[in-house]
């Protein structure tokens, strides 16, 4: 009974901010007439992304895999990453989507005396579609569900018996988002934050000891686990500057990504505190 009034909270949480978002954004809307509503559908900027942030990342990464060890590993990781928004066709005065991927690699993750290396690659995809609503001040407010996706390998190949751990995972989520628009002199500057947590979904882990050959072989019992934020718990957050130049644009910006996965008696749990640069070609906000 937790678990249920738990995620019926998460859901009023995330879609009573939406129908007060849509309710506002239609009263500001009636006084408009409908053809500047057409007018505003057709335009080029709604059929193509809007902003797009392409960014190259640096920064500490500690894991910990009870399937390959009790120990936790750390050390460097880099990465790249995408992020383009795209007003809603249907609904570009109320509705706009948030598209992200990224990919990264640690190559060299220490254990707390130095003497074993753990090697980790991982990928990522998400999919939001998000009310949003301009504030006063230059701020604007945005949030809705979508889908994430995860993949990702950690490997200690000192390990005989088990030298590679496997992650998967397909959630849908909540994100948020708040932007901040401002001027230094006459230099445009967009200040951004977002969160998104994953809600629902699946994710894969096997128990102690079990071999991947074993699996190949059909033992798949239990591999596959029911994901929420009691089992999962997750948080993905970006702050970012941008600085417009005109033809080009400008993002520094911090990434925190942070989880924790629970099964068959086993933990496995991941911190990166990532810094970031990327460029928004064509500038604008």
């Amino acid at each position: 009974m937790r678990i249920v009034n738990y995620i019926f909270t998460l859901i009023l949480a995330v879609f009573f901010p939406l129908s007060l978002f849509s309710h506002s954004t239609r009263q500001d809307l009636q006084g408009i007439p409908a053809i500047q509503i057409t007018d505003a559908c057709n335009d080029p900027l709604i059929k193509r992304p809007v902003r797009g942030l392409y960014a190259v990342e640096g920064g500490s990464m500690s894991a910990v895999s009870r399937y390959l060890s009790p120990v936790e590993y750390s050390g460097f990781r880099f990465g790249l990453s995408g992020y383009w928004t795209k007003l809603l066709p249907q609904s570009p005065a109320w509705w706009r989507m948030h598209f992200e991927g990224g990919a990264g690699a640690a190559l060299g993750l220490l254990n707390p005396r130095g003497t074993a290396s753990m090697q980790g690659i991982d990928i990522n995809f998400a999919w939001h579609c998000a009310a949003y609503r301009h504030l006063p001040y230059g701020l604007t407010i945005s949030a809705g569900p979508g889908i994430t996706t995860e993949g990702g390998i950690l490997a200690l190949l000192k390990n005989s018996n088990n030298p590679v751990s496997i992650n998967l995972m397909a959630a849908v989520s909540a994100r948020t988002d708040l932007l901040w628009e401002t001027n230094i002199k006459r230099l445009p500057v967009t200040a951004r934050l977002s969160l998104s947590i994953p809600l629902a979904g699946a994710f894969f882990m096997p128990g102690y000891g079990e071999t991947y050959y074993e699996i190949s072989l059909g033992n798949r019992n239990g591999l596959a686990h029911a994901l929420w934020p009691g089992n999962y718990p997750q948080i993905n957050l970006n702050t970012g500057v941008s600085f417009d130049f005109g033809k080009t644009s400008m993002e520094l910006g911090y990434h925190l990504y942070w989880r924790r996965s629970t099964a068959n008696n086993l933990v496995e749990r991941q911190c990166r505190n990532m810094l970031y640069i990327g460029i928004i070609p064509g500038g604008g906000r």
